[in-house]
């Protein structure tokens, strides 16, 4: 739909107690309020024997940085790393809230859109919902893709792997 999500594969040759161990040493508890955040650890979250479920700690503020939830496989003596990102939850019903709308204005202009085109009277009031619909796109996916890549690139280095 409108919500950009991304999954991806990690390979390395470290075991998955190893992997567990890297991510583990390298990520601090969630946190509520940033005034108690440590900026000693590159992510945030929870980290299990089977999995984690993290994202980036960082100094500045971005509602659409990526939740990252793995798992690990264990294939021919090397350890996959099986990523998925999405959206926080508060950040997705903001944006059905925002694209519902929208679209809702989208429908409730079309009569000025279909048939005041000759007349001119209106019609660019008329398509600013499909601004605003585009406008929202870019707006949850551009942050998304940058912060999903740093993230990514970090993970790719801390465990000596490569995407696949």
């Amino acid at each position: 739909m409108f919500f950009p999500y991304k999954k991806a594969s990690i390979i390395t040759n470290k075991s998955a107690h190893e992997v567990i161990g890297i991510i583990r040493n390298n990520t601090s508890e969630r946190v509520l309020f940033s005034l108690f955040r440590s900026y000693k650890s590159y992510f945030e979250g929870e980290v299990t024997d089977n999995g984690f479920k993290i994202n980036r700690v960082i100094r500045y503020r971005n509602s659409f940085l990526p939740i990252i939830i793995g798992t690990l496989d264990n294939t021919c003596g090397k350890t996959q790393i099986n990523l998925k990102m999405r959206l926080h939850l508060f950040v997705i019903v903001f944006g059905l809230i925002w694209f519902s709308g929208s679209l809702i204005a989208l429908i409730g202009f079309a009569p000025n859109i279909l048939f005041d085109k000759m007349s001119n009277n209106g019609v660019m009031e008329s398509i600013f919902p499909l601004f605003f619909i585009s406008f929202g796109y870019l707006l949850f996916t551009i942050p998304f893709i940058i912060e999903s890549k740093i993230a990514l690139n970090k993970l790719v280095k801390l465990v000596y792997g490569e995407l696949i």
